[in-house]
């Protein structure tokens, strides 16, 4: 047998002195802390539109300006390029991604909200199913149909279920009222969002960029799954199941 190589990680002890482990605890990813003025400033909602959202059509000329705004924003490279144009933030990037695709979200609901405030329109998909259902007579008759069809038990139930969560959405309201209140809160992110893209970080400034970067992710998330129709909106918009149907019965 070959002699077992000495190398110096075997043959040499390793003593960490203070400064070194000191250094070590320094490198330590620290918490970044919410601003809670600025936080209470983003639940603040914006004075307008105030009693003009009243139908589809001045739903979506109310929200209109914002749209532009934020895509105006996007195109220029949104709040991921407001991190990475910065070197002082620039390790930070993620947190500017997010908030770029959260805020999204918000925009998706609104537009969604806008365009079905007195209910959602039946997909191709939940027509067809309906249709099966109906022409077979019932749930489990047409089932069997589709078993016999070569489809899978899982994705006919998947479809069964989208189809009866789509029937219900065709009658569920929600107040212009209601709309153009969340369309205020909104106006109100859009500001804070478009007041952290424009500001300079400085090395003076990047203690509070971060934090009110942070704290405008937070409101954003929390805004996502508090606010019952930002939910609603977005499962609504991304219910149609995935599993293919279309074309293929």
């Amino acid at each position: 047998m070959p002699p077992k190589e000495n190398t110096w990680v075997k043959t040499e002890s390793v003593e960490q002195t203070r400064e070194a482990y000191l250094a070590k605890k320094d490198s330590a990813p620290r918490e970044i802390l919410i601003d809670e003025s600025f936080q209470k400033t983003l639940l603040t909602a914006s004075a307008n539109p105030q009693g003009v959202v009243v139908d589809e059509a001045s739903c979506k000329a109310a929200l209109r300006p914002l749209e532009e705004k934020r895509k105006s924003l996007q195109r220029s490279g949104g709040m991921w390029h407001a991190f990475e144009r910065a070197p002082e933030v620039r390790s930070f990037s993620n947190t500017g991604m997010q908030i770029d695709s959260n805020f999204n979200k918000i925009a998706q609901a609104m537009v969604h909200l806008c365009d079905t405030a007195g209910g959602v329109p039946k997909s191709p998909v939940a027509r067809m199913i309906a249709g099966i259902i109906k022409d077979k007579g019932s749930k489990e008759s047409a089932r069997e149909h589709l078993i016999d069809m070569g489809r899978e038990v899982q994705d006919i139930e998947i479809w069964f279920q989208y189809e009866a969560s789509a029937e219900k959405a065709t009658t569920r309201k929600v107040s212009y009222e209601v709309i153009e209140g969340l369309i205020r809160k909104t106006q109100t992110l859009l500001n804070g969002y478009e007041d952290l893209y424009k500001r300079k970080v400085t090395a003076k400034e990047k203690e509070n960029f971060l934090s009110q970067s942070k704290t405008l992710l937070a409101v954003i998330n929390d805004s996502l799954v508090s606010v019952p129709e930002f939910f609603m909106a977005l499962g609504e918009d991304l219910a149609e199941p995935h599993v293919k149907f279309i074309g293929e019965m």
